[in-house]
C-alpha cells in the first residue's frame, strides 16, 4: 500500500509523540520536526524520520518550507503541530504552507480568538459562555492595579505560552497568587514581562485537580466532528495549575454536547479541546481554556478508550477509509499517567500511597496506559529515566564522589557543590530558570552560551571546571561558573588561576564573553556570595582572573572579591555601547550626528534614488548566514570572521537553542543580492549584534555596516518587548564608530585580583617601578 506523507513540529515533547503514536494504524511517513535531537522522544520508533530545525517558531516554519521545496513530495504532505506557538506562526504563513502541505486550521481571525485567551474570554462572556472572572494586563503597573481588585487566591496565567516562558518554567502554565506573599513575588519579577507580554489574571475556581474536566475533539473543514472523548483530571504536575500527570476518560454526553457547541461556535476544525474547571461549592462548569491546531498533553487517553482523534483526521485529510478498529486491550474508560510527572507530584507531595491506591482503583478497567512506556517503543521512556536518575544523581554528589557538599556556614540550610561536567551539560532547565531569577546576562551567562564555549575550548587548553552550585532546600539558588588552569612562569613557581567561564584572558583566544558575572537569585544573594566565598577559601588558586565584567557596588561577582579579600593587579578598560529601544526611533534619530544620520538612516533615499534601493530579508538559515559572513570578512580583513574553534564554537552555540534564546540573522540586499549580513541574538528584551560583515567597496558614498545597523535598529524600537540594542564592546576598523550612535556607554573591566602572597608583593613592588620597566618584567614573567 502506498504510504502518505505526515510532518508533525514538536518531534521532542510528549504532545508530538503522542501525535506520532495515533498514527501508527495508518500507511504514512511520519516526519518529526525537532530542535532537540537528543530528546528522550525522538528515540521512539513512531518516528520513520526526524529532521533538525531552529527552535524559534518563525524558523520552523522556513524549514518547513525548505524541506517541500528540497522533496519535491509526490502528493501533498499533511501537516501536524505540537506547540502553540507554532499555530500561531503556522496560521500567519498559511499561504505559503497550503502551496505545499495539507493544513487543517480554522481560519485566521478564529485561531487568534481561541490562542488568546484575552479574545476568547471576551467571545465566551459575549456568547453567554461561563467563565472566570478575570482582568489582561500587560505591564507591571496594570499588574499591581488588577492585583488589588482581584480577590484571592487567584492565577496569573499567559496569554501565549511563548518560547521564553517553557524555558524558563517549563512545567508550569500559570502562576499561582494564594496570598500577599505570592503577589508582591510575581511583582517583584523584571523578567515576568519579558517570558510574555501580556496576562490574564483570573480568580481561582475552588477545587483541586479532579475538578478539571476536558473533551477532546477532531473536526473537518466544516466543522462536523470525526471523533470526540470527554475526559477528567485527578492529578496535576505541578499541583492545582501544572499539566495532566493522571487522568481517565469518562461517560459524559452533556459536557460533549457543550463543548461541541462552543467550539462549533468557535469556529473549529482540525484537532482541538476545551478545558473546564468545576466549581467545588456549586457544581458549575467554568471554562479555563481551548487548546487549537493541536494535541493536548494528556489525548493519548483517546487511543487507551477506543478514540483517536488524530487518526480519524488524518484519515480524512487523505481520502483513506476509516475502519480503525480498537485494539484487543482498549478498555471503555482507562486511565492516562504521566510517569515522570507522576513521580514528581509524589516526590513533592509525599503522597504516593494516595496515588498508588487511585492508581489500583482504575486496573478495574484495566491497566493504566502510561504517556512514555510502551513495551514495542521502550527507549522515550528509557532515555528520560536516564536523564532523570542523572539529574539526581548530581544534586546527590558527595566527598567520596568527588563533588563534596559545602555548607555555607554553621546552621545554615544553604549548600555549595561542585558539579561535574555531565552535571554541567544536564543543567539547561536549571540553569534557564535560575537567570531568570538573577540578575546575569540573559545571553552571555546562560547555559547555551556558556556549554557551547566549555565544550570548544576546555579539552585543547587543559581547563579543570570549578563549577560551585548553590541550593537551598532542594532548589538552585546560585552559580558561579568558573575554571582552573596552572600557569608555570619562566622563573620557574606556578600559580593556580581562577577564570570567570567563557574567557581565556592571557591563555589564548577564543570568541568573547562579556558582561561577567555570577548568577545569583536575586532573593538570595547575599547568603549565596558568602557561601561562594567560603568555598572558595578551601580551593587551591592564587589568582582570580576576571574578563569583561560591569563593575558595580551590587554585583555578585564585584561582592565576592571584596569578600575574599583580593588584592587587584593589572587591570585595562574597554567601552561598549547599548542603545535604549523603548522610546521613539525618530527621536533617536534625530540625536544623531549628521553625518550618523546620513548613514544610518538617509542613504536609503541615495539608493532609492540610484534606482538600487535596498531591502533587509531574514536568513533563517544558520549555516548560510555564517558562510557569507565569512565571505565578507575574508574580502575585507583578508580572514574569515570564524573558522576553527570559533566555528564550531558558533554552530554549537546555535544547535542548543531552545526558544529562550532566538538567533536573527538579516541580510542586506540590493537587487536581491546580499552586500552585508548582521548576526544579531535576542534573549529576554535585549537584542545583541554579535557581529557583521559587508562589501567595503560597494559605493564610496554608503556605509554599508551603518545602514545595515540602522535598519535593525529602527526594527528592535518597533518590537514592544525589546527594551534594549546592545552594540557590546569593541571599535571598528578605523574609529570607535559605536559612540556616535546615541546610545549608553557600558565599560567592562579586565583585571586580575592576587590571592598568593609572593604574587601580591610583586604587584605591589611593581607599583614603584618605571611603567616601560614594569610591562616588560610582566610581560617576561608571564611568559610560558
Amino acid at each position: 500500500m502506498k504510504k502518505h506523507t505526515v510532518i508533525i513540529t514538536g518531534a521532542d515533547t510528549p504532545t508530538g509523540l503522542t501525535t506520532a503514536r495515533a498514527l501508527r494504524q495508518l500507511p504514512v511517513h511520519c516526519i518529526g520536526i525537532t530542535a532537540r535531537p537528543d530528546a528522550p522522544i525522538c528515540h521512539s520508533r513512531a518516528w520513520d524520520e526526524l529532521v533538525h530545525a531552529e527552535a524559534d517558531a518563525n524558523g520552523q516554519i522556513a524549514e518547513l518550507l525548505a524541506l517541500a521545496e528540497s522533496r519535491k513530495f509526490e502528493d501533498k504532505p499533511v501537516l501536524l503541530f505540537s506547540q502553540d506557538d507554532l499555530v500561531q506562526a503556522a496560521s500567519t504563513h498559511r499561504g505559503d504552507l497550503q502551496a505545499f502541505f495539507q493544513l487543517t486550521l480554522p481560519d485566521a481571525d478564529a485561531t487568534e480568538r481561541m490562542l488568546d485567551k484575552t479574545a476568547f474570554q471576551a467571545w465566551a462572556e459575549e456568547h453567554g459562555y461561563d467563565v472566570p472572572p478575570s482582568l489582561i494586563v500587560n505591564g507591571h503597573e496594570q499588574l499591581a492595579r488588577a492585583l488589588s481588585e482581584m480577590p484571592r487566591p487567584a492565577i496569573l496565567k499567559p496569554l501565549v505560552r511563548t518560547p521564553a516562558w517553557d524555558s524558563v518554567m517549563p512545567n508550569q502554565k500559570v502562576l499561582w497568587l494564594r496570598d500577599d506573599d505570592d503577589c508582591e513575588q510575581a511583582l517583584g519579577r523584571e523578567d515576568l514581562f519579558q517570558l510574555c507580554p501580556r496576562y490574564l489574571v483570573q480568580s481561582w475556581i475552588e477545587g483541586g485537580d479532579d475538578a478539571v474536566y476536558f473533551c477532546l475533539f477532531a473536526m473537518n473543514e466544516h466543522g462536523e466532528v470525526l471523533d470526540q472523548l470527554a475526559g477528567r483530571k485527578y492529578l496535576q504536575w505541578p499541583p492545582l495549575t501544572g499539566s495532566t500527570a493522571i487522568c481517565q476518560a469518562i461517560d459524559d454526553p452533556s459536557l460533549l454536547d457543550l463543548s461541541r457547541n462552543i467550539l462549533q461556535r468557535a469556529g473549529l476544525k482540525g484537532l482541538g479541546s476545551i478545558e473546564y474547571k468545576k466549581d467545588a461549592r456549586t457544581g458549575k462548569f467554568y471554562i479555563t481554556e481551548p487548546t487549537v491546531g493541536r494535541n493536548d498533553h494528556q489525548s493519548a487517553v483517546a487511543l487507551a478508550a477506543g478514540h483517536n482523534p488524530t487518526a480519524a483526521l488524518v484519515a480524512h485529510c487523505l481520502g483513506l477509509p476509516d475502519d480503525r478498529q480498537p485494539s484487543s486491550t482498549t478498555t471503555r474508560f482507562p486511565m492516562w499517567v504521566d510517569e515522570l510527572g507522576t513521580l514528581r507530584h509524589c516526590r513533592q507531595e509525599k503522597n504516593a500511597g494516595k496515588v498508588l491506591k487511585l492508581l489500583t482503583k482504575s486496573c478495574r478497567q484495566g491497566l493504566p496506559r502510561p504517556l512514555l512506556f510502551r513495551l514495542t517503543d521502550p527507549m522515550p521512556f528509557r532515555h528520560a529515566i536516564r536523564g532523570l536518575l542523572h539529574r539526581r544523581a548530581a544534586s546527590a554528589k558527595t566527598a567520596v564522589s568527588g563533588n563534596p557538599q559545602v555548607t555555607a556556614g554553621a546552621g545554615s540550610a544553604l549548600k555549595v557543590e561542585r558539579l561535574t561536567e555531565e552535571d554541567f551539560l544536564a543543567l539547561q532547565d536549571a540553569w534557564s530558570e535560575l537567570l531568570g531569577r538573577s540578575n546575569a546576562d540573559p545571553l552571555f551567562m546562560g547555559w547555551e552560551w556558556l556549554s557551547a564555549w566549555w565544550e570548544t575550548w576546555s579539552k585543547p587548553l587543559e581547563l579543570e571546571l570549578v563549577l560551585l552550585a548553590a541550593y537551598r532546600e532542594g532548589s538552585l539558588v546560585g552559580m558561579a561558573p568558573l575554571y582552573r588552569r596552572r600557569r608555570r612562569l619562566r622563573l620557574g613557581p606556578s600559580v593556580e588561576e581562577v577564570h570567570i567561564l567563557g574567557n581565556a584572558a592571557r591563555i589564548a583566544p577564543t570568541v568573547r564573553t562579556e558582561y561577567v558575572d555570577l548568577i545569583i537569585d536575586q532573593h538570595h544573594h547575599d547568603e549565596v556570595v558568602n557561601a561562594f566565598a567560603h568555598q572558595l577559601r578551601e580551593e587551591p588558586w592564587g589568582l582570580l582572573a576576571v574578563s569583561d565584567h560591569v563593575v558595580s557596588a551590587n554585583s555578585p561577582l564585584s561582592l565576592l572579591v571584596q569578600r575574599l579579600g583580593l588584592h587587584e593587579g593589572p587591570r585595562r578598560q574597554e567601552s561598549g555601547i547599548f542603545i535604549d529601544t523603548t522610546g521613539d526611533f525618530t527621536n533617536w534619530l534625530n540625536g544623531l550626528g549628521a553625518n550618523t544620520r546620513l548613514k544610518a538612516f538617509n542613504r536609503r533615499n541615495y539608493l532609492e534614488r540610484k534606482g538600487t534601493p535596498a531591502s533587509i530579508v531574514p536568513e533563517n538559515n544558520s549555516e548560510r548566514a555564517l558562510k557569507k559572513l565569512n565571505a565578507f570578512h575574508e574580502r575585507r580583513w583578508g580572514k574569515p570572521c570564524f573558522d576553527g574553534p570559533s566555528l564550531e564554537f558558533h554552530r554549537r552555540f546555535l544547535g542548543r537553542l531552545n526558544g529562550r534564546v532566538l538567533p536573527q540573522f538579516t541580510l542586506l540586499e540590493i537587487k536581491g543580492r546580499p552586500v552585508s549580513v548582521l548576526y544579531d541574538v535576542k534573549v529576554a528584551d535585549r537584542i545583541y549584534n554579535i557581529q557583521a560583515g559587508f562589501e567595503e567597496q560597494f559605493d564610496n558614498k554608503v556605509s554599508l555596516g551603518t545602514l545595515h545597523l540602522g535598519y535593525t535598529i529602527e526594527h528592535a524600537f518597533a518590537q514592544p518587548d525589546v527594551h534594549r540594542y546592545d552594540l557590546l564592546a569593541g571599535s571598528g576598523k578605523h574609529t570607535f564608530y559605536k559612540s556616535r550612535l546615541n546610545g549608553t556607554e557600558v565599560v567592562f573591566r579586565t583585571s586580575q585580583h592576587l590571592r598568593a602572597r609572593w604574587i601580591r608583593h610583586a604587584w605591589k613592588a611593581q607599583e614603584w617601578a618605571p611603567r616601560a620597566a614594569t610591562r616588560a618584567i610582566v610581560k617576561w614573567l608571564e611568559k610560558t
